[in-house]
């Protein structure tokens, strides 16, 4: 179980999210789950740094969480497979990370951008074992599946730790909304320089901006993603949140 919930651990900040992407009770009456089956699921969550992301979305979501573990538990027992564990991981947390998007879009600005500057961090560390999961973080605004298993302990307790501000933010953001305007062709135009300057590569940039396939290099697309968020955040502040909301 612990490559599970450590799978989960990752998902919750990088998973790309899709409106398909929701959980469902197993079949099993939740009954069939023992206290110390659910405490044993539980415990495993401290051996991949993940104990207070797992906490915090237990009392968040309370209800999905309980049905998530439900069905975690009765998959196992059920003699399901590794990949299929996988999957159940990963959709759950795609379901957390697209129903909080909204909120975390919608924090103050100090602590919005205190959070881009520490998942820009976070995919820079991630840059070190996998570029491709450094330029979907960015590109797809989170990383496949495919990518999420080629990550090593170390950046998944990074990340989990990126999950549990993620969710913080959230919170903060759903009790004192801020409502900003979209970016201007002005800050738009200040992105641009500030990405140029710090060494992005320009037909990158206009792929994503027309949404085109991008042909440069795994290398070459994670360094302008990086420098697309680095970007963003050499820039004024209410400058930078307003492209970081939208």
């Amino acid at each position: 179980m612990r490559l599970r919930l450590a799978f989960f651990a990752a998902v919750v900040l990088t998973a790309a999210t899709t409106a398909s992407a929701q959980t469902s009770a197993p079949s099993q009456a939740p009954a069939s789950i023992s206290e110390a089956e659910r405490e044993a699921f539980r415990a495993q969550s401290s051996t991949v740094g993940a104990e207070d992301l797992m906490s915090l979305v237990r009392q968040t979501y309370p209800e999905d969480y309980l049905a998530f573990e439900t069905e975690m538990i009765t998959a196992r027992k059920a003699g399901a497979s590794a990949n299929d564990l996988n999957q159940r991981a990963y959709k759950f947390g795609s379901d957390i990370r697209r129903r909080v998007e909204p909120y975390v879009k919608q924090a103050p600005t100090p602590a919005l951008l205190g959070f881009l500057r520490s998942q820009t961090e976070a995919i820079d560390q991630m840059r070190t074992v996998s570029a491709r999961a450094c330029y979907e973080a960015v590109e797809l605004g989170g990383v496949s599946a495919e990518s999420v298993k080629t990550l090593t302990p170390t950046i998944v307790k990074r990340f989990s730790l990126e999950g549990e501000h993620r969710l913080t933010l959230a919170l903060k953001g759903k009790a004192n909304p801020v409502n900003r305007e979209a970016p201007s062709a002005e800050d738009r135009e200040a992105a641009k320089t500030a990405f140029l300057k710090i060494g992005g590569d320009p037909d990158w940039l206009q792929a994503m901006s027309q949404g085109a396939p991008r042909q440069q290099s795994d290398d070459v697309r994670c360094r302008s993603a990086l420098a697309y968020l680095k970007g963003i955040l050499s820039l004024p502040s209410e400058q930078a949140a307003r492209l970081a909301a939208f």
